[in-house]
């Protein structure tokens, strides 16, 4: 009976302290776990304020971005406003369309289409918008445009030189996007827009009518695909749609078309220099 009760006296003994054990271990546990609590606590208050910190980063660079594109379309507007008032919009001066220019000689017609721009810069195209004023299909308000735009069936449409000339700017230009202008004789001028990135030409190069600039694309300020096409006298814009339709069948109508050329000086030099050339070459024979 003593070992007895010695055994449960030191049983109830061992079980005292294991008890003691068990509930500091779950102390510790508790306040382990309260002290993680804390410290999640403050990483999620630390998260929102950055949180809170970023959006209100986010929201002044949206406002700032917002009122530098508002200053820019304002720029624009002010720079049309001015091209208007100088004649650069297509008020060009007109000249005199009481031409009597006929039965030109032959060389004469195929040196001025050549040298000059004519004909469709992209086969199998349709237009999708006109010369002139018009409401901006981005900006949602009445602008003037300075040229036609084409679109094309097909991934791959290239877009051709439509004349001799030379390739003084192949590079972005903001809202054109991937461009190309070249220049050409007398005067004229040839702008071809919204390209593919990848172009065919570079600064300096020297075309020929057809030659490949590069292919129709969807680069700067642009909806869907298509080339901007510009022609250009004197740094004028002139409606595109006039020379598009220009070939020898029908030399003669463009003369009363557009007005915004001084047509009888152009082909008096044309002539006096095929008349020239002619005479220099029977010379030398």
């Amino acid at each position: 009976m003593i070992y007895l009760a010695i055994f449960i006296l030191a049983l109830l003994i061992g079980g005292y302290f294991y008890i003691e054990y068990l509930t500091s271990s779950v102390e510790e546990v508790e306040n382990r776990i309260t002290k993680a609590l804390k410290e999640q606590k403050i990483i999620k208050e630390r998260a929102l304020k950055e949180q809170k910190e970023l959006k209100d980063k986010n929201d002044k660079l949206t406002f700032s971005i917002a009122q530098k594109q508002s200053s820019f379309e304002a720029l624009e507007d002010k720079i049309g406003d001015l091209e208007e008032k100088m004649g650069l919009n297509g008020t060009a001066e007109i000249f005199s369309s009481d031409l009597n220019i006929t039965n030109l000689d032959k060389n004469v017609i195929n040196n001025l289409l050549r040298l000059l721009p004519s004909g469709n810069p992209v086969k199998n195209c349709y237009i999708t918008s006109p010369f002139g004023y018009r409401m901006h299909p981005i900006l949602k308000k009445k602008k003037f445009h300075t040229g036609l735009d084409f679109a094309a069936k097909g991934k791959k449409r290239a877009v051709r030189s439509k004349s001799d000339g030379v390739v003084y700017f192949a590079s972005k230009n903001g809202s054109y996007g991937y461009m190309v202008k070249i220049v050409h004789a007398y005067g004229f001028k040839t702008y071809y827009a919204h390209l593919k990135k990848k172009l065919l030409v570079k600064k300096g190069d020297f075309v020929t009518k057809g030659d490949i600039l590069g292919y129709i694309g969807n680069t700067g300020r642009s909806t869907a695909p298509h080339l901007h096409y510009e022609i250009r006298f004197l740094d004028k814009p002139l409606n595109p749609h006039n020379f598009i339709n220009w070939s020898g069948k029908n030399f003669y109508k463009i003369f009363n078309k557009e007005k915004r050329v001084p047509w009888q000086s152009l082909v008096k030099v044309i002539t006096t220099t095929s008349v020239t050339n002619q005479s220099k070459h029977q010379k030398q024979q």
